[in-house]
C-alpha cells in the first residue's frame, strides 16, 4: 500500500473516529443533560399535580371554615334546629357545593347530623356504620383546636376531608363540636386540570398485585420522600408521589405519566449535530488531503522516486533534488549527506575487502569462518549447544592455506562442511574442544591439537577459536590454525638428541667410575702382595671352594710347595695339620671358619 493510500486511509479513519468520539461524547453528555432536564420537568409536573390536589384540599378547608365559624352552626350543634337543616343541608345545597360527606359531632362525640352521598348520587342522612365508627372514634379528627385535612380510604374510593371546631362567627368559643366535610378525590378531574394521565393505587394494597413500575416506586418512596421518576418506555416517563391520610400515613401512590417530548427534541437536535459534524468532517478531510498532497505527498513521492532510481542504479555518487525549506527539504539534504557517506563507506569497504582478501590469501595460517543456520541462545545447556554445533554450524569461508593443511586440493572442497567434520579425528576430540570453547566464554587461544589429514599424514596444529555473540545469541565462529608439525618434529629430534647426550654422559661417568674402582683394587692388591711377601706369618688364600689361590714365602717354606704348583689345589692337600700329643688329624678349621664366619684358633700342640 502506497503512502498516499495510507494517508487517505489514516485521515479517513481519524475523521471518522473523531466524528464518532464527538458524537458519542456529545450524545452521552447532551442526552444525559436532556434526561436530567426531563426528570426535573417530571418532578415539576408532579409538583403541579400536588399543587392542584392541595388547592382542592384548601378550597374544602376554606368552605369548612366558613360553615364551622358561623353562629347558625354554633346554635344548631346544641338545639338541632330543623330549620338549619332545611335551609342549608338539603341535597341540592350539598350537591351544589360538591360535598359527598358532612358530619356534625358535638363534644360528647354524638352524631348531631350526618349526610353521605356516593359519587354522582343524591345525599342521604344514612352514613355507613363503618365510616361512622371511624369518624366518631378517631381522636385526631375529634381533637379540639386542631385543623385537619387529608384523605380517608373508603371502599367507594379515596375521599379528602377537612375538620374544624364549631365556633361563633367571630371565631371564638368555646367549641361546641366538630364539623367534618368530605369530597371524593376525583382522579379523572385532577388529570383534566393538570392535562396529565394520572393513576392511583392504595399504598397498603398487596404489592404483588400492582404493576411492576408501581412496585419499584413503592420501594423507592419507602426510602425517600422525594418524588420518584422512571422511564416507562421510549415515549413516556412517569413520576410517582405519595398522598397521606388524615393520620399522616401514606394512603395513595400516585403516578403521573408524561410524554417524553424533551428527550425526543434532544434526539432530533443530536441528529442535526451529528449531520453537521459529518459534513464538517468531510470538508476538513478534503482540505487536509489537498494540503497534504500539495505540501507533503507529491514532494515525498518525488523524493522516493529519486532514492529508488539511485538504489536501482547503485550509483552512490548521484544525488536527490532538494526543494523548499522545510522538513522534507531537510530530509533530502540528509539523504544526500547519507549518500555521500555511503559512497565514502563503499570505497572504504571495497578497500577493506581487498585488503582482507589479500591478507586471507597471503596468510601463512589457516583462517576459516563457520556460520550458524540460526542464532543460538548462549543460555542453553552445553549438550544442546554441542548438538546445535554438529547439526547447524557449517563452514562458509576459508583460505587455501587451510585446505592445504587439511590435505584438500582447494578451499571450495571445504565450503559447507560442518564444524564437527572440520575438527574430525583431532586429539583432543572435536567434542572436547567445543566443550572447552563453550566453557571459555566462546574463546580459546593456542590449543594444540593432533590430526590426521585427508591424505593420512599426521599433523599438529595450534588453533584459536572466537565466537561472535550478538544480542545474547551466538551467530558465527572464526578460527585460525597454525601448522606446527615441523616444529613438533624438530622438538622431538631435540629431545632425542638430549636423551642420547644424557645417556652418553652417564655411560662415560660409569666407565670413569669403573676405572677408578679398578685402579683402587689394583692398588689394594699390590699393597696386599707386598704385605704378604713381607710379613713373618704363613698366609694361604683360597676361593669359596677351598682351592688355593696364592701362598706367601713363609707358607711356601712351611708347606714345601711352590706357589705355581699349589695354585688351584685343594687346601687340605697342601696344608694338613695334626695334634702333637694324640697324633690325630685336626678337623679342618678352615671349613669351620668359613661355615661359622668367625676366627678359629688352634692349640699349642698343633703340628
Amino acid at each position: 500500500m502506497t503512502l498516499r493510500k495510507k494517508t487517505l486511509l489514516l485521515v479517513a479513519i481519524t475523521i471518522l473516529c473523531s466524528i464518532a468520539v464527538l458524537h458519542i461524547s456529545s450524545t452521552s453528555v447532551l442526552l444525559k443533560g436532556f434526561k436530567d432536564i426531563e426528570a426535573q420537568n417530571a418532578r415539576e409536573n408532579i409538583q403541579r399535580v400536588m399543587e392542584s390536589y392541595t388547592e382542592g384540599l384548601t378550597k374544602l378547608a376554606l368552605m369548612n371554615e366558613d360553615w364551622s365559624e358561623w353562629d347558625s352552626s354554633y346554635r344548631f350543634i346544641t338545639d338541632r334546629d330543623p330549620t338549619y337543616i332545611e335551609e342549608n343541608l338539603t341535597n341540592e345545597a350539598l350537591q351544589r357545593i360538591k360535598l359527598n360527606l358532612i358530619v356534625y359531632v358535638n363534644n360528647n362525640r354524638q352524631l348531631v347530623f350526618g349526610s353521605f352521598a356516593e359519587q354522582k348520587q343524591q345525599h342521604s342522612q344514612l352514613i355507613p356504620e363503618s365510616l361512622q365508627n371511624y369518624l366518631l372514634s378517631n381522636d385526631i379528627l375529634l381533637q379540639q383546636h386542631e385543623q385537619q385535612e387529608g384523605i380517608i380510604l373508603l371502599p367507594q374510593g379515596p375521599m379528602i376531608i377537612s375538620r374544624r371546631d364549631i365556633l361563633t362567627s367571630e371565631g371564638t368559643g368555646p367549641s361546641r363540636g366538630t364539623l367534618i366535610m368530605g369530597r371524593y378525590l376525583n382522579i379523572e378531574e385532577l388529570a383534566k386540570q393538570t392535562h396529565f394521565q394520572i393513576t392511583a393505587y392504595q399504598y397498603n394494597s398487596k404489592l404483588r398485585l400492582q404493576p411492576s413500575d408501581f412496585q419499584l416506586a413503592h420501594q423507592a418512596l419507602a426510602i425517600s420522600s422525594l418524588p420518584f421518576v422512571q422511564l416507562l418506555n421510549e415515549d413516556e416517563i412517569a413520576g410517582y408521589t405519595l398522598l397521606k391520610d388524615i393520620d399522616g400515613k401514606p394512603a395513595l401512590l400516585l403516578r403521573v405519566q408524561m410524554p417524553r417530548e424533551i428527550y425526543k427534541q434532544g434526539k432530533i437536535s443530536m441528529g442535526y449535530i451529528s449531520s453537521l459534524l459529518f459534513v464538517v468532517g468531510l470538508v476538513f478531510g478534503a482540505v487536509t488531503l489537498l494540503l497534504l498532497e500539495r505540501l507533503v505527498l507529491s514532494r515525498l513521492a518525488r523524493l522516493s522516486t529519486g532514492v529508488s532510481v539511485i538504489g536501482a542504479s547503485g550509483n552512490l555518487s548521484a544525488r536527490v533534488i532538494v526543494s523548499g525549506k522545510d522538513e522534507l527539504s531537510g530530509l533530502a539534504t540528509n539523504i544526500n549527506l547519507m549518500l555521500r557517506q555511503l559512497h565514502k563507506s563503499q570505497k572504504n569497504l571495497q578497500s577493506s575487502e581487498e585488503r582482507y582478501r589479500v591478507f586471507l590469501a597471503q596468510s601463512l595460517e589457516g583462517i576459516w569462518r563457520c556460520e550458524l543456520e540460526r542464532p543460538m541462545p548462549i543460555n542453553t545447556s552445553v549438550n544442546e549447544q554441542l548438538n546445535y554445533f554438529c547439526d547447524r554450524c557449517h563452514l562458509r569461508e576459508c583460505n587455501e592455506v587451510l585446505a592445504s593443511m587439511l590435505g584438500y586440493r582447494s578451499a571450495q572442497e571445504l565450503i559447507g562442511i560442518s564444524i564437527n567434520d572440520l575438527l574430525l579425528n583431532s586429539i583432543p576430540s572435536s567434542r572436547n574442544l567445543l566443550v572447552t570453547f563453550i566453557n571459555s566464554n566462546y574463546r580459546v587461544v593456542d590449543i594444540e591439537i593432533f590430526k590426521v589429514d585427508k591424505q593420512g599424514h599426521k599433523k599438529y596444529f595450534l588453533i584459536n577459536l572466537l565466537g561472535i555473540v550478538e544480542h545474547g545469541c551466538l551467530v558465527r565462529i572464526w578460527g585460525v590454525q597454525h601448522d606446527i608439525s615441523a616444529r613438533k618434529i624438530a622438538e622431538k629430534a631435540i629431545i632425542n638428541a638430549k636423551v642420547t647426550q644424557t645417556a652418553n654422559l652417564k655411560l662415560q661417568q660409569e666407565i670413569d667410575e669403573r676405572k677408578r674402582i679398578e685402579q683402587a683394587l689394583f692398588q689394594a692388591k699390590e699393597l696386599a702382595q707386598v704385605t704378604l711377601q713381607s710379613i713373618g706369618d704363613a698366609v694361604i688364600t683360597t676361593d669359596a671352594s677351598n682351592n688355593i689361590k696364592s701362598i706367601n714365602p713363609v707358607a711356601e717354606k712351611i708347606t714345601n710347595w711352590q706357589p705355581q704348583e699349589a695354585q688351584g689345589l685343594p687346601l687340605l692337600k697342601v696344608f694338613t695339620i695334626i695334634d702333637e700329643q694324640t697324633k690325630q688329624p685336626i678337623e679342618n678349621f678352615v671349613n669351620q671358619s668359613i661355615c661359622g664366619e668367625c676366627l678359629v684358633g688352634t692349640t699349642e700342640h698343633t703340628l
